[in-house]
C-alpha cells in the first residue's frame, strides 16, 4: 500500500429523506392486513384435494365413478363431492371475509 492514498466515499447520513423514504416503502411491503393475513390462511387450510381429485377423475366413466376409492370406505364421486363441498365452504369463507367491514 505504499504512500497511495484512498479515496473514502464521503459519508452518507443514516437518515436522510431519501432513505425514510426508501424504509416506509419497504415497511408497506412488509405489512399485510388482518384481512389479507385471513385470507392467505383461508386458501392455504383450502388445499389442492378438490384439484387432486378432478384430476385423478377426469377420465373415469361414470361406473368407475361409482368403485370405491383407495381406503376411503367412499366411491371416487362422493371423494369428489366431498372435495368440492370443502371448496365451496372455504369460498364461501373467503369471500366473506373479503367484504366483511
Amino acid at each position: 500500500m505504499g504512500g497511495m492514498a484512498h479515496s473514502v466515499p464521503p459519508r452518507v447520513p443514516l437518515y436522510s429523506r431519501r432513505n425514510h423514504a426508501r424504509a416506509n416503502q419497504k415497511e408497506e411491503v412488509k405489512m399485510k392486513t388482518h384481512r389479507q393475513l385471513a385470507v392467505e390462511a383461508l386458501n392455504a387450510m383450502r388445499g389442492d384435494d378438490g384439484y387432486r381429485a378432478r384430476n385423478a377423475f377426469k377420465g373415469c366413466t361414470e361406473k368407475e365413478m361409482g368403485v370405491l376409492y383407495g381406503h376411503t370406505g367412499l366411491t371416487r364421486a362422493q371423494v369428489l363431492a366431498q372435495c368440492e363441498s370443502r371448496e365451496d365452504m372455504f369460498d364461501s369463507a373467503i369471500e366473506w371475509v373479503k367484504n366483511a367491514k
